[in-house]
Formats: C-alpha cells, sequence, structure tokens
C-alpha cells in the first residue's frame, strides 16, 4: 500500500469523523437544555390535581391535599392527605296499604385517608416520562346514622399498600399532565353497633374484617411544580 492510498483513505474518514463529532455534540446539548428546562429537578415541588369530566380540577388522590417533591431528576415522593366531613339529614316515606310513615333522619359522616408513594421516572431528557410507584396507604372513617330512635354508629379502619404506573408529559416548564392507573391490597376492619335509644331491644354489634384487592382506574391529573 502506498503513502497516496493511504492518505485517500484517510481523508474520508476525518471528514465523517468532523460531521460526528459536532452532531453528537449538539445531540448531547440539546439534551441537556431539555433536562434543564425539566420542571423535574432536584429539590422541585409540586401540587397535583386531578382533571375531571368536564376538564374542571378537583384533588388528585381523592382529598385536601396531593404534595411531590423530587429527590431527584428521576426519583420523587408524593404524600396525599383526604379529608371528609358531612352531615346531612332528611325524610324517608314508607308506605304501607292502609297507612304511610314518615321516618326522619340524621347521617353524620367522618373520614381521613393517608397515602405516601415513591416514584420513578424515565427519559430525563423526554418530553412524556413514563413512570411507577408504590408506597402505604391508611384510612379511617366514623358513620352515625339515627332514625325512629335507632342510632347505629360504624367505625372503620384499614391499612395496605398501593401501586400506580403512568407517563407525564411535559406541557411547560412549570405545568405536567398526567394519566396514571392506581391499584392497591388493604386490610379492613369494620365494627357496626346499632343502640334502640327507646331502651326496647338490646344492642347489636356486628364486626367483620376482610382483604382488598381494588382497582381506582385512570385518573388524569395536573402537576403544578415551583
Amino acid at each position: 500500500m502506498t503513502a497516496r492510498s493511504s492518505k485517500s483513505r484517510l481523508v474520508p474518514a476525518l471528514l465523517v469523523f468532523s460531521l460526528l463529532v459536532p452532531a453528537s455534540v449538539a445531540f448531547a446539548q440539546e439534551d441537556s437544555a431539555a433536562a434543564a428546562d425539566s420542571p423535574m429537578r432536584p429539590g422541585a415541588w409540586a401540587i397535583q390535581f386531578g382533571i375531571g369530566d368536564n376538564f374542571d380540577l378537583e384533588s388528585f388522590t381523592g382529598g385536601a391535599l396531593a404534595i411531590k417533591r423530587h429527590s431527584s431528576a428521576n426519583c420523587a415522593w408524593r404524600a396525599g392527605v383526604s379529608l371528609f366531613a358531612g352531615d346531612s339529614d332528611g325524610e324517608q316515606l314508607l308506605e304501607y296499604p292502609d297507612s304511610t310513615v314518615v321516618q326522619e333522619f340524621d347521617v353524620d359522616r367522618q373520614s381521613i385517608g393517608i397515602e405516601l408513594d415513591w416514584l420513578r421516572y424515565f427519559g430525563a431528557s423526554s418530553t412524556v416520562r413514563p413512570y411507577f410507584g408504590f408506597g402505604p396507604r391508611a384510612s379511617w372513617s366514623h358513620d352515625t346514622r339515627t332514625a325512629l330512635g335507632l342510632k347505629r354508629e360504624t367505625d372503620g379502619w384499614a391499612l395496605g399498600a398501593g401501586g400506580v404506573f403512568g407517563a407525564e408529559y411535559r406541557a411547560t416548564s412549570a405545568i405536567g399532565i398526567h394519566a396514571e392507573y392506581r391499584y392497591g391490597l388493604n386490610y379492613a376492619s369494620q365494627t357496626q353497633e346499632t343502640v334502640n335509644e327507646l331502651g326496647i331491644t338490646p344492642t347489636e354489634r356486628i364486626e367483620t374484617k376482610s382483604w382488598n384487592l381494588s382497582s381506582a382506574g385512570v385518573r388524569f391529573g395536573l402537576s403544578a411544580y415551583f
């Protein structure tokens, strides 16, 4: 092989190398810029809301607040607290062949639920980032129903674990839109006690315990980063 033929083969190789290096640097810079523009930065916080059927915002985890903090660009912790308290009263008509009885009732309900998830995201420079997560669940509830001199109180609690998987779309540098599938396994206990306030019948007490495997289906949500 002559020196001239070696040079003739070296020139195209150098030309290809000179084209590939700037292109790879440009792609790397583009990925770095996309990752830097992502709201999922270490230390970033986000408040999450659910997107309802009419595109209105509602609580994402079924209650008052869901907040997320990124420990890194790919990992985050999310905590959700659901609260409910309500009181209602009304009338129920009981029709018999020869008479109609008006039954007044009063219902008082309170509940609280706590969820904690560890989330793992993929594709740091992608516009759409798949993720999965899991964590513990706990809830407590109390219902009181009074009607026709009968007072029925129901107390319940549940402990378990749940999982999620979905994807988040980066709409802007501070807004993300996500779809998420949720499922869970929990152990639930419920105690129901019925008391006749007139003292005619004895107190009735029913206790139930169960394991429940449930699915919450797909939820659409919005993350506001700050």
